[in-house]
């Protein structure tokens, strides 16, 4: 058995082998496009605002980035139905919906056990939708 620190191998690891076990060969993503993409918005907003919660936000029992990263996959399990990619010819409207969908799993799965005075870091506000970049 080898003992592996969860600061060594981050979260990343995790969201791959989920996103792997769940959808790669999935009914419910139609296409693997849309799988980059859940992938691209996990790369393009996770680490930026584990930096800043962990700067500006309390947590009353401190949370780990792969405890985060566990958070939002939970919530998006949930969401991720079929009925997400009603019309699969519209890519821009299925990525929209996607890109809400991982939103409020994002704020969610992130602001959950932030102190009440720090949720405002984590409110929709604080995210630029065309980007989903923290701001």
């Amino acid at each position: 058995m080898v003992y592996m620190n969860h600061d060594c191998l981050g979260w990343y690891p995790y969201v791959k082998s989920w996103m792997e076990a769940n959808y790669s060969s999935s009914e419910i993503i139609p296409h693997k496009r849309y799988y980059e993409y859940i992938l691209h918005l996990f790369k393009n907003t996770v680490d930026d605002t584990l930096d800043k919660l962990k700067k500006q936000c309390k947590e009353p029992i401190p949370t780990v980035g792969i405890q985060l990263a566990t958070n939002i996959c939970n919530i998006l399990e949930t969401y991720l139905t079929k009925a997400v990619f009603k019309m699969p010819e519209n890519v821009e409207k299925n990525k929209t919906r996607l890109s809400n969908i991982f939103v409020y799993a994002f704020i969610w799965g992130m602001g959950g056990a932030l102190d009440s005075d720090s949720h405002i870091q984590v409110s929709p506000e604080k995210f630029s939708l065309s980007q989903l970049r923290f701001h």
